[in-house]
């Protein structure tokens, strides 16, 4: 029987079971391999030459171990040999969460059951870097996620830190959901540490 690799019932099934649901995270650089922020603790103010993140100390550049040689930020692993990288060797990459959202039926009393998942949240996330090149908000909504209802919109962060951020940037998130998003909001809001 030639077809017996079709799907069944007309249902595409393009990943294996034991990959549904998976995300691996990476470290995005920027053209000389360097990252754009740190993992660990989101900084992105580095001096033009450095090498590691003033705070955390977090290396800014993946190399292989054992070719010394500079990988992109994405590699656990060297393409070429097979060996672990820095990034991969310091488990930077479990830095690299998404915030889980918590079920809206029962969460603050159910406050937010009439809220949905915003969809295009990592389309709006992506504009904020690439057409307003603004990488402090940029790294606060890296990895967040976002609810909306008629007008109202609350976006869940990881930190205290990543919050302020995005009240300070109210504006401009409203501004980038109505023309990329074309979601007319009028308040934003945050939760963060859940």
């Amino acid at each position: 029987m030639p077809y017996k690799e079709l799907p069944e019932n007309g249902i595409w099934r393009d990943w294996p079971e034991y990959l549904k649901g998976k995300f691996y995270p990476y470290i995005e650089t920027d053209d000389s391999n360097k990252a754009f922020f740190c993992p660990v603790c989101k900084n992105h103010d580095f001096f033009k030459g450095s090498a590691y993140c003033k705070i955390w100390g977090t290396p800014l550049k993946n190399i292989c171990l054992h070719e010394n040689k500079e990988v992109s930020g994405d590699c656990r692993y060297c393409p070429d040999c097979g060996e672990i990288t820095k990034f991969g060797e310091l488990n930077l990459f479990d830095n690299l969460k998404e915030v889980d959202i918590p079920d809206l039926l029962t969460f603050e009393n159910g406050t937010y059951e009439d809220y949905i998942e915003y969809e295009y949240w990592n389309y709006i996330i992506t504009t904020v870097y690439f057409f307003e090149n603004n990488l402090e908000l940029y790294t606060a909504l890296t990895g967040s996620k976002a609810i909306r209802d008629e007008g109202s919109f609350i976006v869940f962060a990881f930190y205290a830190m990543s919050a302020d951020i995005i009240l300070k940037h109210k504006d401009l998130l409203i501004e980038f959901i109505r023309k990329y998003g074309q979601t007319i909001i009028t308040e934003v809001g945050y939760l963060y540490d859940l």
